[in-house]
């Protein structure tokens, strides 16, 4: 073989790939569209099936694809990836792997297998702790966003998507808008909260979205929320602290020692099943001690 037939060759392959790649992320992210993914899922999904396109060589084929595939995921076990990491990434993977299966790109047998999850409970701070953040707090927003974190339980998107608009002091309540699965929920507004934010409010006079730059009003990303807690977070460094997701975790453990049934909390977090509501009864040390004298009384009078 000439060596501009060879070229001409490599040439060739290369488009084929790139023509392959490029057909099927658009295809995952019609896929993803579909399903109505979350925006932080369809993120984590395409960043896992690029970096397994950028790993392939030369051929273009599904079967080329799922065996990348399943390289790419022995290599994050090796490495060490928390659970969680893993699970997404296969779950990016099965997506891609059902494109190809379904529009007939060479997809045939092998899939990653389904992970299991393992049920790791996280640090939840106390309510004194709580309180002690909020009094450390620097300034009008990083008070209003641990407060409004720790007495509603949001998710950080939900934090970030919180519009002015939303806040509900009529009945006082808050709407939140295209919550984890697509879905809108209603959940009450505490008066407490209510004069925090109105103290923000005050000083830094957001437009459109409740938690915003100060300066330029444009809303804070999930990324900034999460800088400004870390900022926060470094000032305790005696609390095993993690994401602000521990303010859920609070928030959540809290209502349920207080006496809100399984059913009234799983509305207000927006879990799509009871039992994802469930497992805060195993992170509740009132209930464990509840449990552990009911435990004592029975084995005193066996």
């Amino acid at each position: 073989m000439t060596e501009n037939a060879t070229n001409e060759d490599t040439s060739t392959k290369a488009y084929e790939l790139a023509k392959f790649k490029k057909e099927l992320l658009s295809l995952c992210i019609s896929e993803m569209g579909l399903r109505c993914l979350s925006k932080a899922t369809k993120s984590n999904y395409l960043r896992v099936i690029q970096i397994v396109l950028a790993k392939m060589p030369e051929k273009q084929t599904g079967q080329t694809f799922q065996k990348t595939s399943r390289e790419h995921l022995v290599s994050l076990e090796e490495r060490g990836l928390s659970n969680s990491s893993l699970v997404q990434a296969s779950a990016g993977i099965n997506l891609a792997l059902q494109v190809i299966r379904e529009k007939d790109l060479g997809y045939r047998e092998w899939k990653p297998p389904r992970r299991k999850s393992r049920r790791i409970f996280s640090y939840v701070p106390s309510n004194s702790e709580v309180l002690g953040m909020l009094k450390k707090t620097q300034t009008p927003l990083e008070h209003a966003i641990v407060a409004t974190a720790s007495y509603t339980g949001m998710r950080i998107a939900e934090l970030a998507n919180l519009k002015i608009e939303d806040l509900k002091k009529e009945n006082m309540t808050i709407l939140i808008r295209n919550g984890k699965g697509g879905k809108d929920r209603i959940i009450p507004f505490p008066s407490t909260l209510r004069d925090i934010l109105v103290t923000y409010y005050r000083s830094c006079k957001p437009k459109e979205y409740l938690f915003c730059d100060e300066s330029t009003k444009e809303k804070l990303t999930t990324h900034q929320i999460g800088a400004l807690w870390n900022k926060i977070k470094a000032r305790h460094p005696e609390l095993p602290l993690k994401g602000i997701h521990c303010l859920r975790h609070f928030f959540a453990t809290r209502m349920i020692t207080l006496g809100t049934n399984i059913i009234t909390l799983q509305n207000i977090l927006g879990h799509a099943h009871p039992t994802t509501t469930m497992r805060y009864l195993h992170m509740t040390t009132a209930m464990t001690q509840i449990a552990q004298k009911t435990m004592d009384t029975i084995l005193a009078k066996a």
